[in-house]
């Protein structure tokens, strides 16, 4: 059997360093974003229904609202940074909230 055939021998490059691990890093960010702003906008709109809403949890619920948004309009395939806050701060929130 040739040497270049044999699996062992072949030296594969670190996925994290593919283009397509990092187009699915991208993707998972955004989709993550915007499910954190669908949830954050049916939070404030549950609590505007309520027969006395509480002000300063809707203003914090839309300031983080708009802190979201602004990430989600200025995430870049390149952007490390938010793209690591989407992966690890707000998914986690989403898959808590999932199991309730």
């Amino acid at each position: 059997m040739s040497t270049a055939l044999r699996k062992e021998d072949q030296e594969l490059p670190d996925y994290r360093d593919t283009l397509t691990h990092k187009i699915v890093q991208y993707e998972v960010a955004t989709e993550t974003m915007m499910a954190y702003v669908g949830h954050l906008n049916t939070e404030v709109m549950k609590e505007q229904e309520q027969p006395k809403p509480n002000q300063s949890k809707i203003d914090a619920l839309e300031e983080q609202l708009q802190i979201v948004l602004n990430e989600r309009h200025a995430i870049l395939p390149d952007n490390e940074r938010l793209i690591a806050r989407a992966i690890y701060v707000y998914a986690p929130i989403m898959k808590a909230l999932d199991r309730s």
